[in-house]
């Protein structure tokens, strides 16, 4: 009869790690990887420092048009943020929605034509009230289409979210 090897490594789960042990993982996992992408940046041609230097500071050193890296990092930092924020709703429920861009360019598009239509009308308050208010509803029935779908025909949300980006 064989015998069973046990294996060389075991992962499993630790529920109750002190939080100064769990807080040296994640600073290990993280100088790790800028270790591995400075070994990569190097042998590429790329001074693996002043990369870094730039990326976390945002290009901000010794620029005399500092507010427009910040102003860039905003323009494109929140749309990610408030989408990324509504997808793990969907995610905390199960529900696999990939297409969170496409709800978001649609949600944008809403308002934007509200803006278009009506701000010449209105004054400033209720002009961006209004614009949040279609905003939600359009991508919110855009994503209500892959719910329906999913609940009349069984179709595979994962696939449809994506294919509706």
């Amino acid at each position: 009869m064989s015998k069973k090897r046990e294996p060389l490594v075991r992962i499993v789960k630790r529920d109750r790690i002190h939080p100064l042990l769990k807080a040296a993982f994640y600073i290990i996992a993280i100088l790790f990887a800028l270790t591995v992408g400075g070994v990569l940046l190097f042998a590429i041609g790329v001074n693996p420092l002043v990369l870094y230097k730039d990326m976390f500071t945002i290009g901000m050193l010794g620029s005399r048009f500092a507010y427009k890296s910040v102003e860039g990092l905003l323009t494109v930092f929140v749309p990610l943020l408030i989408t990324s924020l509504a997808l793990s709703l969907s995610f905390k429920m199960r529900f696999w929605n990939i297409g969170g861009e496409g709800q978001f360019i649609i949600g944008a598009l809403a308002a934007g034509t509200v803006a278009l239509k009506f701000g010449n009308s209105m004054s400033t308050f209720p002009l961006l009230l209004l614009m949040f208010v279609a905003s939600m509803l359009c991508a919110g029935l855009y994503g209500g289409v892959v719910a329906m779908l999913n609940v009349r025909f069984r179709t595979n949300e994962t696939l449809l979210t994506l294919m509706l980006n």
